[in-house]
């Protein structure tokens, strides 16, 4: 059952007896963990990379808290002042 894709496994569960709640139960699990094992990666690349980038660079300091909001604040203004009927256009 292991090389089967998720939608054959997910059907062969069900013809088996899954309940419905444990077949979701099974595929948001999976998600979840994927998704957990992705942030966790991105997490320790992301150290690692500051701390090359900060023995390269002249008096950078570490990541903080205010790096983080700054990081964060300057895309999301953009991304609030712009006009989404012209970016609509645009595509």
């Amino acid at each position: 059952m292991a090389d089967l894709p998720g939608g054959a496994r997910g059907l062969l569960r069900m013809a088996l007896g899954a309940r419905p709640w444990g077949l979701m139960r099974m595929i948001l699990g999976q998600g979840v963990r994927l998704c957990l094992l992705g942030a966790a990666i991105g997490l320790v690349c992301a150290a690692g990379l500051t701390q090359l980038l900060g023995s390269l660079l002249y008096e950078l300091g570490g990541l903080g808290p205010d790096h983080l909001r700054g990081a964060s604040y300057l895309p999301a203004r953009g991304a609030a002042a712009a006009d989404p009927m012209r970016s609509l256009r645009a595509e």
